[in-house]
């Protein structure tokens, strides 16, 4: 006994003296000034290729103890880092490239299987195999090296009693135990980062592909998603399955980890281990009623935040006609219902998680409760080296089933959003219009349809027997009562009506402007220039030409002049005439302008016909949708929309 109580104490005297050289080695370095350092490794960022970030160039062994993060660090350590220190982003990380693999993937499986509709996560799997498959193998390395750990503490007392295998052994399991350690430690750094970076490219994909499909979507679609539910689902959800990439791994390392600990306990207390082995299966089926609940709830929770977010939006939105009407209250009443509603299914989503963590939590001493139990029927003989493994073992049991509920969640929680974006990238899109090269004939637009429609399956079609063919540079006007059509037939153009059967050709480059006003937040400027590159000479005659000269010297700051949220700051004529320079400033071969001078004076909108219509846009395509008829003798041709008749 003296002799195990000896030996134990020199080889923790031992571990006390090599840990403290190793604590002063550290502090030692730690303190070194940054003028002793090699400069070159602490190089400026904006130095790296235009400040892409040091990362995109790191080679294995930069890489693997992430020492391309020094630079950063450097910097930080000497001022408050600032938005133009932070390096950029890799090509590989930037939305736009992510978007374009994603796009890349599901073509390719249009194409595998043209009849079905391609698997939204299967794409992303094949966009990420290569970085989930090295992440899981970091994962695996990670599992094995902390599952060593019992072992080590095994032979440690073994060497401590006295029962040595060969000479200087303490050496040796000192030696495999540090570096076992130390490669854990990377191993779990690169497998929680590189999960991490996967989760970003996914939602950066994600959250471009919602952009786009808002874009392209039917209007019909936009019946079941309002612009609420798809705030939620660039928001929320999107960030949600960005979230999973980190738990994906945990799924089966978490399996693997109860199988090894469990084989583990095995080795040192034999059979009495089934103990262990019964609980945590018990464990795993009392779990199963309580993830399908889970999976409701969390269902019903997105569908009723999906609800309050939309009224919400909606009471912004309209806020001035609520308090012209004094309807503060009654919305307010209908938000807080709304509220309650979540609140519920929040509550439930919440006590199923409370549920979780009592199973789980209670389950490692039910596990070791149930071990010494066993290990006392069945006679196992306990002794200092089983016992200190089996209570190692448990240590290590404890972390997969506690993590077990968060693993559950978030699994549902990603599944229950992945479903939610995959029924709206799956909505069918509009009929796009590409560009296409004129056609010999000088022909910008031509229309043959029978019947068109803004419901795919209709009894009356919204317009019906549609033959159009308009030259380069005619002018066509538009007439008609009111709802026979008008507006549709520039929709349908625009490729935003499914038309139920003929065929729609467009060649050219076209500019819209609609009969409502639509206005960004900013300045004048950046609604007129809309994102293009200022042309001083274009700008000021695309401003001539719509009559905002004298609007613009009455504003304080002239066309920099802010004009609030959606221009609320704006007249309606003045709204109208600010998005018909946008259009002209665009220099499109077509322009489609649904009856524009509705908003604006008699005198203005003469001015407005003579110096935009038949002066700015001479020699381009014009449809122009009026009810002034003063105007219609200046057009090479009058279509007249009934909704009686057919169109031709």
């Amino acid at each position: 006994m003296w002799k195990f109580k000896n030996d134990h104490g020199n080889v923790t005297d031992l571990l006390n003296g090599l840990s403290f050289v190793g604590a002063i080695l550290l502090l030692c370095i730690g303190f070194i000034k940054g003028s002793e350092c090699d400069e070159t490794f602490y190089k400026p960022l904006q130095e790296f290729e235009d400040g892409i970030t040091p990362f995109a160039n790191a080679g294995f062994l930069v890489d693997l103890s992430f020492w391309w993060l020094n630079p950063l660090m450097k910097k930080g350590k000497n001022k408050i880092l600032e938005d133009e220190d932070v390096p950029h982003l890799r090509s590989a990380d930037e939305a736009g490239t992510c978007f374009d693999l994603f796009n890349e993937k599901v073509d390719m499986l249009k194409r595998k299987d043209p009849l079905g509709k391609p698997s939204i996560l299967m794409a992303i799997l094949l966009c990420h195999k290569k970085s989930i498959l090295i992440s899981g193998v970091f994962a695996l390395i990670k599992v094995l090296t902390l599952t060593t750990g019992p072992l080590f503490l095994h032979t440690f007392i073994e060497v401590a009693e006295g029962r040595e295998s060969f000479k200087y052994e303490g050496f040796v399991l000192t030696a495999g135990f540090f570096l076992a350690k130390c490669l854990e430690s990377l191993a779990e750094r690169q497998w929680l980062f590189r999960s991490r970076l996967i989760g970003l490219q996914v939602k950066s994909s994600l959250t471009a592909a919602i952009f786009h499909k808002q874009l392209h979507v039917l209007n019909a679609a936009k019946k079941t998603h309002s612009p609420g539910q798809i705030m939620n689902y660039v928001t929320v959800d999107a960030h949600k399955i960005g979230e999973f990439p980190f738990w994906f791994h945990q799924i089966w390392t978490t399996f693997l980890q109860l199988v090894l600990v469990l084989c583990v306990m095995y080795y040192s207390i034999g059979v009495a281990a089934s103990a262990a082995l019964v609980i945590v299966i018990v464990t795993v089926v009392a779990n199963s009623p309580l993830s399908k609940l889970q999976l409701k709830y969390q269902t019903n929770l997105m569908i009723a935040q999906d609800k309050r977010l939309k009224a919400i939006t909606e009471a912004l939105a309209h806020m001035k006609v609520l308090k012209l009407y004094s309807w503060e209250k009654h919305f307010m009443d209908a938000i807080n219902k709304l509220r309650s509603e979540e609140t519920k299914w929040l509550s439930f989503v919440q006590t199923q998680k409370g549920y979780y963590l009592v199973l789980f939590w209670s389950s490692p001493i039910l596990v070791s409760s149930a071990t010494f139990v066993a290990c006392y029927l069945f006679g196992v003989p306990l002794h200092v080296s089983n016992v200190f493994t089996f209570l190692a073992s448990i240590n290590l049991v404890q972390q997969p089933i506690r993590k077990l509920p968060d693993v559950v969640g978030a699994f549902i929680e990603a599944k229950v959003s992945l479903s939610r974006i995959v029924k709206f990238l799956e909505e069918p899109d509009m009929h796009t219009r590409d560009m296409k090269k004129k056609r010999q004939d000088d022909v910008n637009i031509c229309i043959n349809c029978t019947d068109v429609s803004w419901e795919m399956n209709t009894l009356k079609p919204t317009l019906k027997d549609i033959n159009i063919d308009i030259k380069h540079g005619e002018k066509l006007a538009v007439c008609g009562e009111v709802g026979s059509g008008k507006s549709t037939l520039l929709s349908l153009i625009l490729g935003e009506v499914p038309y139920i059967n003929g065929t729609v050709d467009v060649y050219g480059k076209i500019a819209y402007v609609s009969q409502t006003a639509w206005i960004q937040t900013g300045t004048i400027q950046e609604n007129i220039l809309f994102g293009s590159n200022m042309e001083p000479q274009r700008y000021r005659q695309a401003i001539e030409r719509s009559s905002l000269v004298k609007d613009l010297e009455m504003l304080p700051f002239g066309d920099l002049t802010e004009i609030g949220e959606r221009g609320n700051n704006l007249s309606g004529g003045q709204k109208q005439r600010v998005q018909l320079a946008r259009a002209l400033y665009q220099d499109a071969d077509i322009y489609l302008l649904d009856d524009p001078f509705s908003a604006v004076d008699a005198h203005t909108s003469t001015n407005l016909f003579n110096d935009y219509v038949m002066g700015a846009l001479s020699g381009k395509t014009v449809l122009l949708v009026t009810h002034q008829v003063e105007f219609l003798p200046a057009f090479d041709s009058i279509l007249v929309s009934n909704l009686h008749e057919d169109l031709c």
